[in-house]
């Protein structure tokens, strides 16, 4: 999956700033092949990570090979659990639900309470807990 770059969010202090969504109910998937593709993973993986480069966009991606490739090389990526707090910023999921997703995500220990540290620390900002 593949996000446009928007603006920096406030509330990230550790991790990479990560995309912000737009209020749309729908956003609009973009198919195309990468003009130079790479062949370093699986297919969509390479297509993913050739396109983000090529093109500019933020790489939503979990496999830690592919993630930290992506990264060394100026990509600009991050992974589910970031993509569930930007959800909850925008309202998209309740503090439960999200807290739920995460708990539910098979990552690493230290991944998941950084996660749930953010989401925490982001709901005391918005008044929900």
């Amino acid at each position: 999956m593949l996000i446009a770059p928007p603006p920096t969010p406030h509330y990230i202090k550790k991790r990479s700033a990560m995309p912000a969504l737009d209020n749309k109910s729908e956003v609009p998937v973009l198919v195309q092949d990468p003009v130079t593709p790479v062949n370093w993973f699986q297919q969509g993986e390479n297509q993913a990570i050739a396109l983000a480069s090529e093109r500019g966009y933020w790489l939503l991606i979990d496999d830690s090979n592919p993630y930290h490739l992506a990264k060394s090389r100026g990509i600009r990526v991050f992974g589910t659990p970031d993509f569930v707090i930007v959800l909850y910023d925008q309202g998209r999921l309740s503090y439960e639900n999200a807290q739920i997703a995460l708990q539910a995500m098979q990552v690493s220990k230290h991944l998941r309470r950084e996660a749930m540290g953010l989401l925490a620390n982001l709901a005391h900002l918005k008044g929900d807990r």
